[in-house]
């Protein structure tokens, strides 16, 4: 397994007076956030969860071989430690935090959903993307917002559903 991601804390030894960055990709692979075999580009840091700890969101890119890795939200434990949350993974390039639902409070990510099924002079994806792909259409937009009582991301955005003929299926549209 391939270790995509470098993770630095800053540590201070006794009678030191700045902090040192220590750690790698050790570090990474100890806290959860190293990024497996992902095309990894860059991570948002954010605090998802609104618990004052902040979060990262790794944004990365569909692999050509038969590797699905999206990568989740991943939630701080407060202990140098990283929770994946699934119900938030996403190939993008783009995300944004904004105030979505009109409350005054900018805490929902709008996604800018990137390619999922990867270029057919690559080969077909194996049967396991096409549950995770079909959801996920290129060039449409997913709002997540945390939800507190369930302690995890849920959509808010209207679903989406790509049919054999590549169309988009949208709850407007069926």
């Amino acid at each position: 397994v391939q270790n995509d991601n470098l993770l630095f804390w800053g540590d201070k030894s006794q009678g030191d007076t700045l902090a040192r960055l220590t750690g790698g990709r050790e570090a990474a692979r100890a806290a959860g956030v190293e990024c497996a075999n992902c095309r990894g580009r860059f991570m948002l840091v954010t605090d998802a969860n609104r618990d004052g700890k902040l979060d990262v969101f790794p944004i990365s890119d569909v692999r050509v071989d038969d590797f699905l890795t999206p990568t989740p939200l991943l939630l701080n434990n407060g202990n140098r430690t990283f929770s994946n949350h699934l119900e938030m993974q996403e190939y993008t390039r783009t995300i944004l935090l904004t105030d979505a639902d009109g409350d005054g409070h900018a805490q929902e990510y709008m996604v800018f959903r990137a390619t999922c099924f990867r270029d057919p002079s690559f080969g077909e994806h194996p049967e396991s993307h096409h549950e995770f792909c079909s959801t996920r259409p290129e060039k449409t937009t997913a709002i997540y917002k945390f939800d507190d009582e369930k302690n995890q991301m849920i959509l808010i955005s209207p679903t989406y559903h790509r049919s054999q003929s590549n169309q988009v299926y949208t709850p407007w549209n069926n």
